[in-house]
């Protein structure tokens, strides 16, 4: 008997997240087959690529179709129900005839793409992530055998919004035979937008972290002479409390908001601090550069920037020299970077409308504000008692451990591809 599950990868092909998830699991089962489309590499080949845990990569998109076999399949697409609720939703939303029109044709697209490149794959399981209408497009169209997993990564369903979001990720829910958001109060969010039904569906499951981050960090925790030449190398004082304001160069970090705070601090204060900005990824180089143009431009605070992409090491002792990361995004699941910093037992202040309950739930501390006026003088009662609150943080390793680690995540991932199959 053949006990291997194919699964196709579909949505956001991002590395970051992606990686990590599917490579620990092959590393428990590799009866699991991970095949992926629209691969992604965030840190543009700068980390190791080999041995990544995809047997395939696709890029279906990029498939040209002839004008004829479109007009086909638009034909037979235009006899189904769906393509009539597309046309009468988008006319109730004043759409113009052309707008109508593109939007069936790539529809079209995606039904071709599916019946031409995916059907015949003899997939067992397509696993989507990042669930927006863009992103769900082919689950209307996939073979009924094969079962589909529809995963939220956090902003998808926090920031992207609107009645069209809304009419297309529901139908494509109802179609799904699995949800998966990573905690309780994700939940709840996702029944306030496309109804409590879906319960049935919906389960609660942390994204699988790799561990090479928090091997390294264990591994340099107490290297002081280590840390003290990564901070010379990056222009990092080693007199100074390091704060890094969020973890990528993405504007939703507001990075900006924090530094119209941190402007306020009287100098005595300022001082002490040097304020770390690391672009590491995403974003765009307008916004770069207007962050570095801010940095160049108030030489009373210590701001420096840091735009190079670290690998697992480098990123270990970025989380150490971190006394405090401030993580006041829009929106967010859970971050990586955050967890990174607690588990080096340093602290993170997190924007309180952010779902982190399941943290401290878990015997995770942090700090909290409810604004970002609150910034300056939760940053100067830290600079008063930051060896104290540190020191207070000894729990967060263990506590982690027993929250996100693969060994406690992984497990769980497996039984939900397998009770899909079997």
């Amino acid at each position: 008997m053949n006990n291997e599950i194919k699964i196709l990868i579909l949505g956001i092909g991002q590395s970051n997240f992606l990686n990590q998830l599917y490579g620990e699991i092959i590393k428990k089962d590799d009866n699991l087959k991970f095949s992926i489309d629209k691969y992604s590499d965030l840190s543009n080949g700068k980390v190791e690529t080999l041995n990544l845990p995809y047997e395939e990569f696709y890029d279906f998109k990029s498939e040209l179709i002839p004008k004829w076999e479109l007009r086909k399949t638009i034909l037979d697409f235009s006899k189904t129900k769906f393509f009539w609720q597309i046309i009468f939703f988008e006319i109730s939303q004043r759409k113009s005839s052309k707008e109508i029109k593109n939007l069936l044709f790539d529809f079209a697209k995606a039904k071709y793409r599916v019946e031409n490149f995916i059907n015949i794959l003899d997939l067992d399981i397509v696993h989507f992530h990042f669930c927006v209408p863009e992103n769900l497009k082919e689950i209307y169209f996939l073979n009924s055998k094969i079962k589909t997993i529809c995963t939220f990564w956090g902003s998808d369903l926090m920031r992207a919004t609107g009645v069209s979001n809304v009419f297309y990720v529901k139908k494509a829910l109802e179609i799904s035979n699995v949800i998966t958001v990573q905690t309780p109060e994700l939940s709840e969010i996702l029944y306030c937008k496309y109804g409590r039904k879906f319960s049935l569906k919906l389960t609660n499951l942390l994204f699988t972290l790799g561990i090479n981050i928090f091997n390294e960090i264990d591994v340099y925790r107490e290297d002081i002479a280590i840390l003290n030449d990564f901070k010379k190398r990056h222009s990092i004082p080693l007199d100074k409390i390091v704060v890094a304001l969020g973890h990528n160069a993405f504007s939703e970090n507001n990075h900006l908001l924090m530094i119209e705070q941190i402007k306020t601090l009287p100098k005595i204060v300022s001082c002490k601090f040097a304020f770390l900005i690391h672009l590491g990824y995403g974003g765009n180089k307008k916004y770069i550069n207007s962050l570095q143009e801010i940095a160049g431009i108030e030489l009373e605070l210590h701001f420096i920037i840091i735009t190079e992409f670290f690998n697992a090491k480098e990123t270990a002792l970025l989380r150490l020299i971190t006394d405090l990361l401030i993580q006041m995004p829009i929106s967010d699941a859970l971050s990586a970077a955050m967890t990174e910093v607690l588990y080096a037992g340093n602290t993170a202040l997190a924007g309180a409308w952010l779902p982190y309950g399941i943290l401290r739930r878990n015997g995770v501390s942090f700090l909290e504000i409810e604004n970002f006026s609150e910034l300056p003088k939760t940053l100067e009662m830290f600079s008063l008692n930051h060896h104290n609150i540190n020191n207070g943080n000894s729990n967060n390793c263990k506590s982690l451990k027993n929250l996100i680690f693969p060994e406690k995540t992984t497990p769980v991932w497996i039984r939900l591809f397998e009770k899909l199959v079997y």
